[in-house]
């Protein structure tokens, strides 16, 4: 037997392999057939998915969307971590610079009280007797003393200058954190304005808490706390009306039965002449 003739016996007349045997004309038409069919041949084409454009370090890509969205998370945690790490860098800065005035002020106190006690020491000498016994040394003790008490003046006006500055510095820097504090308010809080911030400072002052000291908080969560309460206390107030009202109204008698009115018993200046005059007749036939 041929080896064209075993193939056709193990893989039938209407099949054909590739292995380097011509096939006839015949099956060269099937096996187009069979590539039309589907059955063999390159598998279809998935479909594309759609793309966005999207902006990253000022230049535009298009990317697939379900990548937009964890691009857009990373950007996002990105901006956030570099904005807390640049206001922790700003409260360092100005932690170390609260901490240098604060020494600095320690050195302006600690000079003035140390010329204040020179000053003192020299008001206890008697000028007189000195002057009597060694002029000379009286002429130099004074001459040093009123050194001591110019340089005590100026030290005075020195720390006062400072601590008008530190003072005027704090206030702006309070002005500008309550600022802050309300632009963040006014997009957490809805309705909020300086009508709101007025209630709430009533309603901390109820527990204890100055208006004063409250408007030098700048901390918005402590705001946001507030006013949830003073919201919980609002809604408990008009929930109490409420149940009060409801309860007034279940105690009044009904004024009307199937909407006819009820009638006045005994005397009334409702009733017609002759149903008093019959109603007053029958109280005096009891009593008799």
């Amino acid at each position: 037997m041929t080896i064209e003739s075993e193939v056709e016996t193990n893989l039938g007349d209407d099949e054909y392999i590739d292995s380097g045997v011509e096939a006839e004309d015949g099956d060269e038409d099937q096996s187009e057939e069979y590539l039309e069919d589907g059955e063999e041949g390159d598998e279809p084409e998935a479909e594309e998915e759609e793309t966005e454009e999207v902006e990253v370090s000022g230049k535009k890509y298009k990317l697939p969307r379900s990548l937009k969205d964890n691009l857009m998370m990373q950007q996002d945690y990105t901006r956030k971590t570099t904005e807390l790490s640049e206001s922790r860098k700003a409260f360092e800065a100005e932690r170390a610079q609260r901490i240098a005035a604060v020494e600095e002020m320690q050195e302006d106190y600690g000079r003035v009280h140390a010329l204040k006690s020179q000053v003192a020491e020299f008001e206890k000498i008697n000028w007189s007797n000195l002057s009597a016994i060694d002029p000379a040394e009286a002429q130099a003790l004074w001459m040093t003393y009123q050194q001591v008490k110019d340089g005590l003046s100026n030290a005075e006006n020195d720390l006062k200058t400072k601590t008008e500055g530190r003072l005027r510095d704090q206030r702006e820097n309070l002005a500008k954190a309550m600022q802050e504090t309300g632009r963040v308010l006014s997009r957490e809080i809805k309705g909020w304005s300086p009508e709101l911030s007025g209630k709430l400072a009533e309603f901390a002052e109820t527990y204890g808490v100055p208006r004063s000291e409250l408007f030098e908080t700048p901390d918005p969560r402590i705001w946001k706390l507030l006013n949830d309460a003073y919201q919980g206390r609002q809604t408990q107030t008009k929930q109490k009306a409420t149940e009060r009202q409801q309860r007034v109204q279940q105690v009044q008698p009904a004024k009307s039965v199937q909407g006819r009115p009820i009638p006045p018993t005994g005397l009334s200046d409702r009733l017609s002449a002759a149903e008093w005059a019959r109603r007053r007749n029958a109280q005096l036939a009891k009593r008799r």
